[in-house]
């Protein structure tokens, strides 16, 4: 089922349409008083009549602005309200709604907008149909005097004119920041915007005033990556300002973050199981731009011109374009926003053609949702066809309307692309070409020999009682134990540590070699960094794995990566491994040595963004990346840490 966020966004949407038509039955509802205008001009009659015109105009737009007001202020009640039931869910304390406070809230980040609006539709279109009905004249005038004829002919191709101008003519204004706008878009953003400013601020000021939290996340996904906001991705806040080291919620705002259209809401996060996270965000903190700096702004849009010109250079006009349609697509199927009819259009496309688009996965939240027996509603299991077939529609559309045939030359685009990148892949490599020569040559590099005496799990990571840093190095587990799974005796090195001088103790080093250049837009290669070729799959429970595994065999073996459920709601994962023995699917965990730990499951996350991460992914016949260096070594390896 569509979240209470996701139903609150659809409802701005629907309200902005609502809000258009509104508009175009009005502007119907005037045309009385423009034709006066018209005869105005063409009859020279006196400036009362014009006065009198223009005030009609005006009392009928300030009706207008008043109704939509009205449909807006409702839209942030329940925003208001969503946010309450939101606060209550993240932090497991009953948050009641209260009119009175909400109210307080509202008047202060959602003031009325009945006046401003009415400003804009009285002056600036008034004078923008007044120009248009100039210029039909002048244009009559100039044809009739090449071409001759008498003044009725004038007038009657005046008055046609006029009205293929005025049904033509869509309502345009242009705001302080010089930006033109049309009435829906307008509408669109005002709505989306607004109800989004108004759950963001009514759930900080809950969970701060109710529960006395401090902290909160931004969340991840569905920004550009050279938008002001991106920076912010993932950022812990504070809400007072009294957490020292961290950027405050009002920084965020000013740094960028929750600009018109954004789609970032908040988290709350627990400042004990947080801790590491926290400290290492004060140690390392992001730089971000001020999105009122003229000159970030013009950085940003280079950085992005740059980007587009670099994916576009040696394409033909119409590749080219085909490629930028390419990337608007997959980036809102990658933040799980999509238009109910660019889904439709999705549908027409092959199994292939939307693998190429989307090659980490459709997002499971598209999953189309379905009555059961006794009347309840379930979420079936996750599948691609049937998320392409679903009517549950999304809420951000991509950047044109288009056709199929078009989808489809794009999806072609991602297929060449794709081909193409595998042809830069080592001659002769395909999934079933032999692995010990190429990995024979990287272990040679750590100092590693082949041997034939039998390793299993048990001694992948011997120091795992012996401090932190061998208790959160699981991606360095999982390569270390399929190394020895192929006959190197390895063992897996530790998670770099940082002395922090303020806590007083080491904590996870931000400059991890293992991830350092990693494309953060490829799943597989940040969930899977030391292996290459692999091709992730998302899974939302073990049968999904175990069904996979059975399809592959016997011998098979796969990384699996996963997040944890958590109380506070903030990030936490692991990576295990799956093993395909005499038929049967087993769970391994070499960081502990644990060789069955299909318990796991239940407390791995099912719903939300970070689900988006549960991948596994198939490595037994896949060669390392130069990454193993940073995970394996020689079994008698030991880590020294300069402190």
């Amino acid at each position: 089922m569509a979240s209470p966020l996701e139903k609150l966004v659809r409802k701005a949407d629907a309200l902005a349409v609502s809000a258009d038509r509104l508009v175009a039955e009005t502007l119907r509802g005037i045309r009385g008083e423009l034709a006066v205008l018209a005869k105005e001009l063409k009859l020279a009659s006196s400036a009362a009549d014009r006065e009198t015109a223009y005030k009609a105009i005006r009392t009928r737009m300030a009706k207008l602005a008043v109704r939509l007001d009205r449909l807006l202020a409702a839209q942030h009640q329940l925003a208001a309200k969503t946010a309450a039931r939101a606060a209550s869910d993240m932090t497991g304390v009953e948050i009641k709604y209260s009119a009175r406070h909400a109210q307080a809230v509202l008047e202060l980040v959602s003031p009325a907008q009945g006046e401003n609006l009415a400003a804009v539709f009285t002056d600036r279109m008034s004078q923008s149909l007044v120009n248009t009905l100039r210029e039909s004249v002048v244009a009559v005038l100039r044809e009739q005097a090449v071409a001759g004829g008498s003044v009725k002919d004038a007038a009657r191709a005046m008055q046609e004119r006029w009205d293929a101008a005025l049904e033509n003519e869509t309502p345009r204004f242009t705001d302080a920041a010089g930006r033109v706008w049309d009435t829906k878009t307008y509408f669109m953003m005002n709505a989306r915007t607004s109800t989004m400013r108004v759950y963001n601020d009514c759930l900080v000021d809950d969970v701060a005033r109710q529960t006395g939290s401090d902290l909160m996340r931004i969340s991840r996904g569905g920004s550009d990556p050279h938008c002001a906001c991106a920076a912010w991705e993932g950022q812990i806040v504070s809400l007072s300002g009294k957490t020292k080291g961290l950027p405050t919620y009002e920084d965020a705002r000013r740094g960028g973050c929750f600009h018109p259209n954004c789609v970032h809401t908040l988290e709350v996060v627990d400042a004990e199981a947080d801790a590491d996270e926290i400290a290492l965000q004060k140690a390392h903190p992001v730089a971000k731009a001020d999105a009122a700096d003229p000159d970030a702004q013009r950085a940003r849009k280079y950085a992005r011109d740059q980007e587009r010109k670099r994916k576009t250079e040696g394409l033909t006009a119409e590749e080219a374009r085909l490629a930028v349609d390419r990337d608007n697509l997959a980036a809102a199927i990658r933040a799980g926003l999509l238009r109910a009819d660019a889904k439709a259009l999705v549908a027409k496309l092959t199994d292939a053609q939307v693998s190429a688009l989307c090659p980490d996965g459709m997002p499971p939240r598209f999953a189309p949702v379905k009555k059961v027996p006794g009347g309840t509603r379930a979420n079936p299991k996750y599948e691609p066809e049937r998320w392409r077939r679903g009517t549950r529609g999304g809420v951000v559309h991509i950047a044109r309307d288009t056709d199929a045939a078009h989808l489809v030359a794009v999806a072609k685009l991602a297929e060449a692309a794709e081909s193409k990148e595998k042809s830069a892949a080592p001659k002769g490599w395909t999934p079933s070409t032999p692995l010990e020569k190429e990995t024979d040559a990287l272990m040679r590099k750590l100092g590693v020999a082949h041997t034939d005496k039998p390793l299993d799990i048990a001694g992948t990571n011997p120091n795992y009682k012996k401090g932190k840093e061998w208790q959160i190095n699981c991606q360095r587990c999982v390569p270390a134990c399929e190394a020895r799974f192929r006959g190197y005796d390895v063992t897996a090195k530790p998670k770099p540590m940082a002395f922090d001088s303020r806590a007083g103790k080491l904590v996870p080093d931000g400059n991890d070699e293992m991830f350092a250049d990693v494309n953060k837009d490829s799943i597989a290669e940040m969930l899977f960094p030391a292996f290459d070729h692999v091709s992730p799959i998302h899974y939302r429970k073990k049968s999904d794995i175990e069904k996979q595994m059975a399809g592959w065999g016997d011998g098979a073996r796969a990384q699996v990566v996963c997040m944890w459920k958590t109380k506070s709601g903030g990030l936490s994962g692991h990576t295990f491994m799956a093993c395909q023995i005499n038929g049967k699917t087993h769970f391994l965990d070499p960081q502990n040595g644990d060789k069955d730990c299909s318990g796991y499951f239940p407390g791995i996350r099912t719903r939300g963004e970070a689900a988006l991460f549960n991948n596994f992914a198939r490595i037994d016949d896949r060669p390392f990346s130069a990454r193993v260096r940073f995970c394996a070594g020689s079994a008698d390896y030991i880590e020294k840490l300069d402190v």
